[in-house]
């Protein structure tokens, strides 16, 4: 302060006030679960407009490059998401939580029955995934009711082959089914169906 005819000069006071990065946060669209072999993709934003870097914690479940994310064994993926920020933003970083889960057994092709033998087959897939070791057998469980009649208990059958020929008491019937893979410390998602044949 200059001072006037009334008051001398005052002496000069200096003050620093720090000017801190502003924060900054980050958003990501990605799904909650996938099934192993189907890559996917996220889509990661940061408030400040600075590019998003993404990363794999868990290399042996899921790889990313360039936001596209592919599965390498069925588990919990886990996906880092961060910017280190500049002169004007603070870093930031979050984490997110795809699960990676077996691909279904597809579910069952089934034949109609011809007149004279009165035999369905259940026919389907194994699971096409690399990360389903040990597989041993498949649990088949059916049920039929016939016109006018209630259905049958569940009938449970275990089999190695990827098919299951049932006998019928007559062509018109109504069937429903489910299917399960059973590898050594796991189990496929069932697959299931009905059909009806007049």
């Amino acid at each position: 302060q200059s001072g006037n005819s009334i008051y001398e000069a005052a002496p000069a006071e200096i003050r620093d006030i720090q000017i801190a990065p502003a924060s900054q946060s980050i958003s990501v669209s990605a799904p909650g679960e996938v099934e192993y072999g189907n890559p996917f993709s996220v889509a990661p934003t940061a408030t400040s407009g600075l590019t998003v870097v993404a990363e794999s914690q868990t290399p042996s479940v899921c790889a990313v490059s360039e936001y596209q994310v592919t599965s390498l064994g069925v588990g919990e993926c886990v996906l880092r998401f961060s910017q280190n920020g500049n002169s004007n933003y603070a870093s930031v970083s979050v984490t997110r939580t795809v699960n990676v889960a077996y691909q279904s057994v597809q579910k069952p092709a089934l034949l109609s029955p011809v007149k004279k033998i009165k035999v369905v087959t259940l026919r389907w897939k194994a699971p096409t995934n690399a990360a389903f070791s040990g597989l041993q057998s498949y649990r088949v469980k059916y049920r039929i009711a016939y016109p006018g009649k209630a259905f049958s208990r569940w009938v449970s059958k275990t089999v190695t082959l990827r098919s299951l020929k049932v006998t019928l008491k007559q062509a018109k019937y109504r069937m429903e089914y489910r299917v399960v893979a059973i590898a050594a410390t796991s189990v496929s998602p069932a697959a299931i169906g009905t059909v009806q044949v007049k």
